[in-house]
């Protein structure tokens, strides 16, 4: 090796990406005693990308049954991450579903939840509320109750996956971007300004900038990047809009806003009620993104909250953007290297990924430790995935 060339440290694995998932998979394999580097481009807990901020939604209320069978792993693997940090990393709040009776929305969120026998309940528009008054329901609304549903607080529960993987042993590598991956001999080279890593197995999971890099290995799945934003809303009514009293909530319908989805917690984080739109924002990239609001979606998201939650609706606390990387219709895509069964990867989060952060992770070690895993991954398959 020339005498200019990075230092190298010899893994078991190397994982790209330190988000929510790359975090996942550091604590989850060094658990496992394997020795593992885990490289982030930017400084630890970053904002630029899409594993931040004061929270997400966690539920069960899905329209898909993989989704169901995912969250009846994430829930005890969250309730294990919680037991092993001491942390309060989750607030159950219940969930609400709306969306017109007889809606689609609804209407596959029940079978999913009815063949993975989660219990749930459906009210009726008086039942919604007397139960939740804070609601403004339209005429011909129902919703779907789900009690396990909650918010996970996301920052700390990235930083405290990070501290669990450097308890073990893991090696965490901030401001180290990824030069080039070589994957000749019996050892991967990961290549960064400052050292070689060389490990048996690599997982790529660097969110918004997975295109590029999956596109260097001849990989190429249409993946739309898209600048989202939310917004934290004051309410003279404070005590009504507490955890214990509103749940959070998803609005299928888009009630008022041209059928554009639309969600919601109760206070949390910042002393107002948050509340965004589900995949409205700007194509961009994760370069070219100017963390800029827009003023527009802004007044609309304002507005939607004055029609669904006029008591929530005042002025805005506090706003802000993060990154989706959507894929075509919106599932995840979790799969290996074409010819690198020691490489795998996830990308196509869609904005839903987070509450799955250590299900996807734990997937990907499954997958290239060659284990049965309980979620059929042809499912994520990129060959299913890209059409």
């Amino acid at each position: 090796m020339p005498e200019n060339s990075p230092k190298a440290e010899k893994f078991d694995y190397c994982i790209v990406g330190a988000g929510v998932v790359g975090s996942s998979a550091a604590y989850l394999l060094s658990r496992l005693k394997k020795s593992v580097a885990l490289l982030e481009q930017f400084e630890f807990g970053h904002e630029k990308g899409s594993s931040h901020g004061e929270s997400r939604i966690t539920r069960y209320a899905y329209d898909h049954p993989i989704y169901v069978r995912m969250a009846k792993r994430a829930f005890p693997l969250w309730a294990e991450i919680i037991e092993a940090s001491g942390e309060n990393l989750y607030l159950k709040t219940g969930g609400i579903d709306l969306d017109q009776v007889h809606g689609k929305g609804i209407a596959d969120c029940r079978a999913a939840l009815d063949t993975e026998k989660v219990p749930y309940e459906i009210l009726d528009r008086n039942e919604l509320k007397n139960r939740f008054p804070q609601f403004n329901i339209p005429q011909n609304y129902e919703g779907l109750y789900q009690d396990d549903a909650g918010i996970l607080n996301a920052s700390l529960c990235v930083r405290t996956l990070q501290s669990l993987a450097k308890k073990h042993g893991a090696s965490m590598e901030s401001n180290s971007p990824v030069v080039r991956i070589e994957a000749e001999g019996k050892y991967l080279t990961v290549t960064t300004p400052t050292k070689n890593i060389l490990a048996r197995k690599l997982i790529l999971c660097a969110g918004s900038w997975m295109g590029p890099l999956l596109s260097g290995w001849g990989v190429r799945i249409p993946l739309t990047v898209t600048q989202e934003q939310w917004a934290f809303f004051a309410s003279g009514k404070r005590d009504d809009f507490l955890p214990g009293k509103l749940p959070i909530f998803i609005e299928h319908g888009g009630v008022g806003s041209g059928g554009i989805g639309f969600y919601g917690f109760p206070i949390f984080g910042q002393d107002g009620v948050k509340s965004a739109f589900h995949q409205t924002g700007k194509v961009t990239t994760a370069e070219s993104r100017d963390f800029e609001v827009d003023k527009v979606q802004l007044d609309a998201l304002h507005k939607q909250m004055k029609l669904l939650l006029p008591d929530a609706a005042g002025e805005v606390i506090h706003t802000g953007t993060c990154l989706y990387t959507n894929s075509t219709d919106t599932h995840f895509i979790i799969d290996q290297i074409p010819r690198h069964d020691n490489i795998a990867f996830f990308t196509g989060c869609s904005g839903h990924a987070f509450k799955f952060g250590p299900v996807i992770a734990e997937l990907m070690i499954q997958l290239l430790e060659k284990k049965e895993t309980e979620i059929p991954l042809d499912f994520f398959s990129r060959k299913v995935r890209v059409r």
